[in-house]
């Protein structure tokens, strides 16, 4: 996220074996989808997984929720479907 951003939001000790990661909003848990396609019901479904930030949002620690939400940041993935 850039130098405006920089929150420790480990252990000192994963900070210094990975310095960077001060720099970054991670998840708690890994996102990840489930695709569904029926062919009876005509239908693609996608079921998101959603988590949250370890520690403060992006927002939080520097700008504001609306400069962010132009970029959709957020710890999930949507749930969509469509017709097939």
């Amino acid at each position: 996220m850039g130098g405006d951003y920089i929150h420790i939001r480990y252990s000192k000790e994963i900070d210094e074996k990975y310095p960077y990661i001060k720099y970054t909003a991670p998840y708690r848990d890994p996102l990840y989808a489930i695709v569904t396609v029926d062919l009876e019901m005509g239908i693609m479904k996608i079921d998101g997984l959603e988590s949250e930030f370890v520690g403060p949002a992006p927002w939080e620690v520097g700008g504001t929720k609306e400069s962010w939400e132009h970029r959709s940041l957020r710890p999930a993935i949507s749930d969509w479907s469509m017709p097939i």
